[in-house]
This record gives C-alpha cells, structure tokens and sequence, in this order.
C-alpha cells in the first residue's frame, strides 16, 4: 500500500508541474489597448452593489484564483499555484482513506468491518479526491476568448457562455460592509455591465481584497477593450 501511494503522490506531483508549466502567463505581461475612460460617461450604471437573485456569483472562492493569460487572445480566472498545491494534498488524502477498502476481498468482510469504518474511508476518500480533482482540471474557470467572442464558464455538468460582445463595462463597486465573527470589513464587487434589460449587470467577483480587484478588473477591462467604471471610494478599507 506505502509503494502505491508514493507511486500515485510521485504522478500527482508530475500532473502538477505539466499543468504549471501549460498555466500561462500573468495577465499584465500581455500588452493590450487600454480602455478609453472618455466612454464612461456614455454609460450610465447604478453604483450600487448587486444582491439577491441578481447577484449570481461567477467566481467563488476568488483569492484562490488567479488571473492568467493563457495566450494573446485568452485571459482566464483560474486556480492558482497554491490551490494546485492543495489539489494534490486533496487526492493523496482521499487515496490515502479509500486504500483500506482494497485490502476486503469481499462484501461480507467489508460489512464485517463496520458501517462507520465505511462510511469514514469511502465518503471522506471520495470528497478528498473529488475535490482534488476539481481544483486540478479547473473546474469552474472562467475565460476570456477573443478569438471566439466567448467568456466561457467550465462547469462540471458543461459549460456556459456569453458573448464577449454584450460586455460593455467593467464595473468596480463596494459591495457593502459585513460583519464576520464580530469585525466589520467591506466587500467589493467586479461586475460585467451588459446591454440586456433583463440583466444589465452580472457579478464576476465579490471579495474585500479591493487592490486585488481593482488590479482585476482593470486588466480584464483593457483586455476586453472597454471602459473600467470604478466607483469606489478613494478611501475605502482595503
């Protein structure tokens, strides 16, 4: 059991690195045109923050992803180096809890074993590995194509898709202030602005890190070609 889990750590680490390696390239390395910030005024956008049923978040778990540029016309939000890191300590562990269910040659001996032995190794493997799995292919990223005309959502049931066309803004706002174990912090908001009626704004980010988004968004911005909308105190708690 010890020469097969080295064996799976020793593979893991190797998917790591190749993943690494095909990763990219950070997003402020690629030139690009600058939004015009003359377009601004053009567009006339709630400063407000986006709540309940409009705020469908797309980008949970923000600060453990990263900005990348995968190629001159591809920009994408994706798991970074540390989350990887994480990937891989997720599936060693759920390796690690499923191996004894291997050593039982049969269902009588695994029912001989115990339901809460089963019931510890078989769930807790399968969300370690699960999870691990999830971080490592990059489900949930979100890209930016060019060539396409796409900002595509990877989901693991498929994928999503919007046109890169009906994103007329980038949009950085407070997201109000919350209280969390009895200290209050500000959020921020990073909205795409859109030409539907039905949905004139959709969340991208929502975190409190507001140089982090506001480096964001104004590499997404002058990636997509339009106007930043910052409306953000100068002032606001970082």
């Amino acid at each position: 059991m010890i020469l097969s889990l080295a064996a799976f750590f020793g593979c893991s680490v190797l998917v790591y690195f190749v993943i690494a390696w095909a990763h990219g390239t950070p997003a402020s390395s690629i030139n690009r045109k600058e939004p015009d910030p003359g377009q601004v005024g053009i567009l006339q956008v709630p400063a407000t923050p986006l709540s309940g049923h409009f705020r469908r978040n797309v980008l949970p778990n923000f600060s453990l992803r990263s900005l990348t540029a995968l190629d001159p016309d591809r920009l994408a939000f994706r798991f970074d180096a540390k989350a990887k890191i994480g990937g891989i300590v997720s599936l060693v562990a759920g390796a690690f809890l499923l191996s004894p269910l291997t050593a039982f040659s049969s269902f009588e001996e695994r029912a001989q074993a115990g339901a809460i032995l089963l019931v510890f190794h078989g769930f807790g493997g399968l969300a370690f590995t699960l999870s691990g799995l999830y971080i490592l292919l990059n489900f949930g990223a979100v890209c930016f194509d060019r060539a396409q005309g796409q900002m595509i959502i990877r989901g693991i049931f498929g994928r999503r898709q919007l046109d890169l066309e009906r994103i007329k803004a980038v949009q950085l706002v407070s997201g109000g202030r919350h209280l969390s174990d009895g200290e209050e912090y500000e959020s921020f908001q990073v909205n795409l602005v859109l030409d539907d009626p039905a949905e004139p704004r959709r969340n991208l980010l929502d975190h409190h890190e507001l140089e982090e988004m506001r480096k964001s968004a104004c590499e997404l911005a002058g990636f997509l070609q339009v106007p930043l909308i910052a409306q953000v105190d100068q002032n606001s708690s970082k």
